[in-house]
């Protein structure tokens, strides 16, 4: 909810978002009334054990970029005065 709200403040031209499917619908009734088209990523019905599921690899390459940068996943620092707010 609340990076749904920070993506319509500062990067305006975004209309179309994926998300998993566990946040089907408070996402997409706030997506809603920010604008943003919000589709949740569904597994096909059936499907039993590993299942390569279309567009869910974009979210999980974002994802993978994202924890690749240490900084942004984990506070390594040994000092509270080192870390960044």
């Amino acid at each position: 909810m609340r990076l749904l709200s920070r993506i319509a403040t500062t990067h305006q031209g975004i209309r179309k978002v994926r998300v998993d499917a566990g946040y089907r619908t408070t996402a997409i009734d706030h997506g809603a009334r920010l604008g943003i088209g919000v589709h949740p990523v569904h597994r096909p019905s059936g499907a039993r054990g590993f299942t390569i599921i279309p567009r869910r690899w974009t979210i999980e390459r974002s994802i993978g970029w994202l924890m690749h940068h240490r900084c942004l996943a984990r506070d390594c620092e040994g000092y509270p005065h080192h870390s960044k707010p």
